[in-house]
């Protein structure tokens, strides 16, 4: 099992490492708080442009299972701007606590809306509807482009889809007030 974490200062920006860990005797849940780092390997690090606003900075990640794939969504930019974003590592096999193992999208996969008031849109999980036909992304974001990331981000949800290579299609942030249909499941 690896954990993922973000160490990192502001001069060298926040990169993603991955961490494995190892179970403590008597403990035999995958989720067991119970665990000891073993040692870790950089994922990836900040090197597109579109990763690099205000700090070049990978963090928050959120492990994605779909069509046979693992993927890693990602935080990207520092979250003081309002360029702060989604970016995106696919597992192509081997070891996972290898670099190489793992192939980074040229592009964010969730950005900010200008048309739609939506800022910063980043520090994204991903769950399913109660009805488990649905994934969700839950993510924070700000109304207002000077913002940051401080208490004014909001918690927002929005239904997303697929696209035929099993990545996620997480379409463009919702304007806060919209009305979307609730999740399948939900009563």
């Amino acid at each position: 099992m690896a954990r993922l974490t973000a160490p990192g200062t502001a001069a060298r920006g926040v990169r993603l490492r991955l961490t494995p860990w190892r179970l403590r005797w008597g403990c035999g849940a995958s989720y067991c708080p119970k665990r000891t780092r073993a040692g870790r390997a950089r994922a990836a690090r900040a090197t597109l442009s579109w990763e690099r606003r205000g700090m070049p900075v990978n963090k928050g990640p959120y492990t994605v299972y779909n069509a046979g794939k693992t993927l890693l969504p990602y935080s990207a930019s520092f979250c003081q701007t309002p360029d702060y974003k989604l970016g995106m590592l696919t597992w192509t096999g081997g070891d996972p606590m290898l670099t190489s193992s793992w192939t980074k999208k040229s592009t964010p996969i969730f950005q900010r809306s200008d048309a739609n008031g939506v800022y910063g849109p980043g520090h994204a999980s991903f769950v399913r509807s109660p009805g488990n036909t649905e994934t969700w992304v839950v993510y924070r974001a700000n109304s207002s482009a000077g913002q940051g990331c401080g208490t004014t981000r909001t918690t927002r949800a929005q239904k997303i889809g697929w696209n035929s290579d099993g990545s996620p299609n997480l379409g463009v942030p919702v304007r806060t007030g919209t009305s979307i249909a609730g999740p399948s499941g939900d009563s």
